[in-house]
């Protein structure tokens, strides 16, 4: 793949991850659940992360990963710290051998640029309406060509990649609902025993209950008893009260009579 024809497919590769990012801080900001996108972030991240790993070669790189710390930085619902991407030592001095050589280039252009400007017959070409060339055609066509089997390789990679962490994130979900069920399961028997020494009390309170019932009952029984004595001693005291008098003023009597004489 040619240089422009890399530097065009980063550039869609940034405006996708762009897209996407704008949509995962939108739905975070909406305080929506993001799952989706995030995962379409992650997999835009991973994708142009290799792409520049693969071909970044220089300086005609310099703005577009640029671009892509910019967008990084700009994420708002995930970690971006492990998707940074740091040039290797390679693409530096590339870039430095590739700056040298543009200076002496200039260099030697200017000492040779002593000419006459009748000297020289610019080549113009006859007007076109289609100024797209046949070898431009082939070129944008290789460009998407080029594209889409990157775009399958590297969808390949991140899904697979992206399918084990799917996979050690379901894994750790059932590991905690283990732990939960666990902790759930110990609740539940505490519980149980909490409840089952109530019941023993509750039985025992009962039995008291029972106990303090009887005791009610005989007491009632027994005042029950005394009152119904006391009514009759009063009753009997009524009918007999003018015989006790009679029988106290004889003894009265008596008692005077024996004094008197």
């Amino acid at each position: 793949m040619s240089r422009l024809s890399s530097l065009r497919l980063l550039e869609s590769y940034l405006e996708d991850l762009s897209s996407v990012i704008e949509e995962s801080n939108r739905l975070h900001e909406m305080e929506v659940s993001s799952e989706d996108s995030d995962y379409e972030v992650r997999k835009s991240l991973q994708k142009i992360t290799k792409f520049l790993e693969r071909n970044d070669d220089g300086e005609d790189f310099d703005e577009l990963v640029d671009e892509y710390t910019r967008l990084q930085k700009s994420i708002k619902t995930l970690d971006p710290s492990e998707y940074e991407y740091n040039r290797s030592p390679n693409v530096t001095k590339n870039q430095s051998k590739n700056e040298a050589l543009s200076s002496k280039k200039s260099v030697r252009f200017n000492d040779t640029l002593e000419f006459s400007q009748d000297d020289v017959t610019p080549p113009f070409k006859p007007y076109r309406d289609d100024v797209v060339d046949d070898a431009d055609d082939a070129a944008t066509a290789a460009l998407f060509e080029g594209r889409t089997r990157q775009e399958e390789n590297d969808a390949a990679s991140i899904d697979s990649s992206s399918n084990t962490e799917l996979f050690i994130q379901h894994q750790q979900t059932l590991v905690q609902q283990d732990d939960h069920l666990d902790s759930l399961a110990q609740s539940v028997r505490r519980q149980h025993g909490l409840a089952t020494d109530i019941h023993g009390e509750l039985e025992d309170q009962n039995i008291l209950l029972d106990d303090l019932e009887n005791q009610l009952d005989s007491s009632d029984r027994r005042l029950s008893k005394g009152q119904r004595r006391l009514h009759k001693f009063e009753r009997m005291a009524k009918e007999n009260s003018q015989w006790l008098t009679i029988i106290a003023l004889i003894i009265i009597l008596v008692l005077l009579l024996v004094v008197l004489n």
